[in-house]
């Protein structure tokens, strides 16, 4: 699972970028990776370990609710700029806005 996503204002002079990239470890337990920072920076990572796919549920739900409160919190929106197809779904919900390339938008078969 990954989601990437970005808030620009450049009249407020805001580029900011957060990414979420989620997978199994060798164990079994699932591992989220969060990146942060300036568009175009290396940023900050944080890591995330859940026991089951559950807890990494409620995460990215809660993360994405952070990110959705943005524009209350620093002027401006987070768009999703690239996420895994499983995501787009939870995104649309959300009422994040999705900015995504034709092609990552096709379902897979």
């Amino acid at each position: 699972m990954m989601i990437a996503l970005e808030a620009r204002a450049p009249a407020l002079n805001r580029f900011r970028s957060w990414t979420l990239a989620a997978d199994r470890d060798l164990f079994g337990r699932w591992q989220a990776v969060v990146t942060f920072g300036r568009i175009g920076r290396h940023g900050q990572a944080r890591r995330h370990a859940f026991e089951d796919e559950a807890g990494l549920s409620r995460f990215v739900r809660r993360a994405l609710l952070r990110r959705k409160s943005a524009t209350r919190r620093i002027g401006v929106s987070y768009e999703a700029v690239e996420a895994s197809p499983s995501v787009l779904p939870l995104l649309r919900q959300l009422g994040l806005a999705v900015r995504l390339p034709s092609a990552q938008e096709v379902s897979p078969v």
